[in-house]
């Protein structure tokens, strides 16, 4: 029972979990903690989110540089960067072509991504 008991406890201290937050780079903001003013921020922040679902992404991923309304186009923009052109570990793969725009066109209520011009290395 003693033997038990104390591999019991060894396995709770292996087991419990440390979750660390790392802030944003700076200039950007993390994009799931973007809060919308107006309904047209809400209703082009929720589409993007829904775009990410089917595209099997996740808001979680990425980074928010800027987003403002191209009223000239019937726009809504959302600047972006991937969560892997900040990384640190090897275990992270570099994925650049995930940075770009997430475009929401108010007419027609559909999202279209553009990808940044990827850096020549």
């Amino acid at each position: 029972m003693r033997l038990f008991l104390i591999l019991l406890v060894s396995l709770n201290f292996e087991l419990s979990a440390k979750t660390v937050i790392i802030g944003p780079p700076d200039g950007y903001s993390f994009f799931w903690a973007f809060e919308p003013k107006t309904d047209l921020e809400k209703n082009a922040f929720d589409a993007v989110k829904e775009h990410l679902v089917k595209n099997k992404g996740n808001v979680s991923n990425y980074y928010l540089s800027t987003s403002k309304l191209n009223v000239s186009n019937a726009v809504y923009e959302f600047k972006v960067k991937h969560h892997s052109e900040f990384r640190n570990s090897k275990h992270t793969m570099y994925m650049p072509f995930l940075s770009g725009s997430f475009l929401y066109n108010v007419k027609s209520k559909s999202v279209t991504f553009v990808r940044e011009p990827l850096p020549n290395k």
